[in-house]
């Protein structure tokens, strides 16, 4: 995965780019593909935040590849957070404002031309949320009502937790209690090790395997992942 920059999209044999939010975003596809056997299929790029998106979405236009259509595709992954359908817009402003296709739904292309685009808002393209809840949707109900339960307690003891900070909490409470993720610890780098915080873990969690790739919570993102590396 690479920060967007002119000479990773200049210097680079691969036919689709998946344009994310940020490095624990591009960590978790990374997993995805390599679980679905479709390693290098994909440049993964991360924007640096939802706020760059936009701009980004400006360089890949004016990128050589796709002056010379030898970008094929185009993915976009974003969060809903308090609404899919804005989400989504904010998406398609910023795809026309770049004068790339914009999809109504999920693919896009002028009259066949390339590249085709394709935008996923997680955590299934038609809820609230964000990548940590589609990872909390893979959970076993009895295991979701303890990670409940809990902030309900923190919330009644007027701890200042933000309502945009609830799921990730929640991701990172998991993750400190997942035997899977325990088992590693000791072999992560210092580096690693001192970024597992809430809103981190996701794509290191992705790394390590933590997540049940064949529940059907998973399947949505599967299918747009696959679908962009052309399978």
């Amino acid at each position: 995965m690479d920060k967007l920059r002119t000479f990773e999209l200049e210097h680079t044999e691969h036919q689709a780019i998946l344009l994310v939010e940020g490095v624990q975003d591009a960590l978790f596809c990374e997993a995805v593909f390599e679980h679905l056997r479709l390693p290098d299929k994909v440049q993964i790029v991360e924007a640096g935040g939802r706020s760059n998106i936009p701009t980004s979405l400006i360089n890949i236009a004016r990128s050589r590849r796709v002056r010379t259509n030898s970008l094929l595709r185009l993915g976009i992954l974003q969060d809903a957070d308090q609404s899919a359908e804005s989400s989504r817009t904010e998406v398609v402003d910023a795809l026309r404002n770049a004068d790339l296709p914009a999809p109504v739904e999920s693919i896009a292309s002028w009259n066949g031309d390339v590249p085709v685009v394709s935008v996923f808002i997680a955590p299934g393209n038609h809820t609230q949320g964000s990548m940590e809840d589609l990872c909390l949707g893979s959970l076993a109900e009895a295991k979701v009502q303890c990670l409940d339960e809990h902030i309900e307690c923190v919330s009644q003891n007027e701890a200042d937790l933000k309502p945009h900070l609830v799921s990730k909490v929640k991701v990172a409470l998991h993750l400190a209690t997942e035997p899977a993720f325990r088992k590693y610890d000791g072999n992560l780098s210092t580096e690693v090790r001192d970024n597992l915080r809430p809103g981190i873990p996701i794509g290191l969690a992705a790394r390590y395997r933590i997540w049940d790739w064949s529940h059907p919570e998973f399947k949505p993102i599967q299918s747009f992942l696959r679908r962009l590396a052309a399978v």
